[in-house]
C-alpha cells in the first residue's frame, strides 16, 4: 500500500510496485532403512504417523513453530513458507531404531541427528528429500538343550535347560561394543533383542552336570581305544572276562599286569582311563 499520495497536475508517477513472493517449501520422508545406507529406494518402506517439527525465523522476524505427521509412503511437508533460516527436526518414531539422516535440498543447512539445522530458504525454492532413515530391530535367539541323540538337531522330544548363562559381544553399526548377559527361560530359550545392525559373537557358559558334544566324544574314543588295547593285548588273561574278583581287585590287577610291560604303556594309560570312571 502506498498511502495519501499528493498528485500534482502534470506529473507522471512510476514505478509504485507491488513486490510477491512465491512460496517456498521443506519436504522429505521418514523411512525403514532396509540396508542402512541413508538412501530412500523405490523397495524401502515410509513410516505413517511420525512427527516432524519445523522452526525457525522468517524474513519479517517472525518465529515460526509447526508440528506435522507424515502421511501415506511417510512423506512430510512444510509449504507456504516465507524466506527465513529454518530447522527440522524428526521425533524417533517408536518401534525403530535410530538410522541415518541424509539432507536433500536446498542442502544450506547442518544434519545432525535426526535434525537438518539452520536451512537458509529463499523464496521459490522447493526443497526436497531431507529424509530421516529408521532401523527396524534385530535380534538373535536360540535354545540350550539336552541332544539326547547327540545329532545337534533341537527335536521335540528333547529338554530345554533352564538357567544356562549366554552371552552376545560384539560392534554395532556406530562403532559401539556390545556385551550382554542372558539366561535361558523355561524351554531352554535366550533371545538378544532390540539390536543395531553389527558383528556379533555368541557364547554359551557351559551348564553345570552337562557334557558337551566334544566331552561325549572324547569319552567314547577313550572307551573305544581301551577296548581295542585289551582285545589285542598280549598280556590279557583268558580268564579276565571271567574273572570272580571284586572291582576294585581286577582294575588293581590289570593295572598292575600292564605297568609290569614296558611296551604296553599307552594300553595301561588307556585301560586306567577307562577303568577310572567318569572325569
Amino acid at each position: 500500500m502506498f498511502a495519501s499520495i499528493t498528485l500534482l497536475a502534470g506529473v507522471d508517477g512510476q514505478d509504485n510496485n507491488f513486490g510477491e513472493l512465491i512460496p517456498a517449501s521443506l519436504a522429505g520422508y521418514v523411512y525403514e532403512d532396509a540396508n542402512n545406507d541413508g538412501i530412500f529406494q523405490i523397495t524401502e518402506t515410509g513410516i505413517v504417523g511420525a512427527t516432524v517439527t519445523l522452526t525457525g525465523t522468517d524474513d519479517l522476524g517472525q518465529a515460526v513453530n509447526v508440528n506435522t505427521t507424515t502421511v501415506a509412503g511417510g512423506g512430510y511437508a512444510f509449504d507456504n513458507l516465507r524466506p527465513g533460516t529454518y530447522t527440522i527436526n524428526e521425533s524417533q518414531p517408536s518401534g525403530y531404531l535410530d538410522g541415518k539422516d541424509t539432507q536433500g535440498t536446498p542442502g544450506t543447512g547442518t544434519a545432525g541427528n535426526d535434525v537438518f539445522a539452520s536451512i537458509a530458504l529463499a523464496a521459490g525454492v522447493d526443497g526436497q528429500d531431507n529424509n530421516f532413515g529408521e532401523l527396524i530391530p534385530a535380534s538373535l535367539a536360540g535354545y540350550v538343550y539336552e541332544d539326547a541323540n547327540n545329532d545337534g538337531i533341537f527335536q521335540i522330544t528333547e529338554t530345554g535347560i533352564v538357567g544356562a548363562t549366554v552371552t552376545l559381544t560384539g560392534t554395532d553399526d556406530l562403532g559401539q561394543a556390545v556385551s550382554v548377559n542372558g539366561t535361558t527361560v523355561a524351554g531352554g530359550g535366550y533371545a538378544f533383542d532390540n539390536l543395531r545392525p553389527g558383528t556379533y559373537t555368541i557364547n554359551e557358559s557351559q551348564p553345570s552336570g552337562i557334557w558337551t558334544a566334544r566331552t561325549r566324544r572324547a569319552r567314547r574314543a577313550r572307551a573305544r581305544r581301551a577296548t581295542t588295547c585289551l582285545r589285542r593285548s598280549p598280556w590279557r588273561p583268558a580268564s579276565m572276562a571271567r574273572t570272580t574278583t571284586s572291582a576294585n581287585s581286577s582294575r588293581r590287577a590289570w593295572q598292575a599286569t600292564c605297568t609290569r610291560t614296558p611296551t604296553t604303556t599307552e594300553c595301561s594309560r588307556s585301560l586306567r582311563r577307562a577303568l577310572s570312571g567318569p572325569r
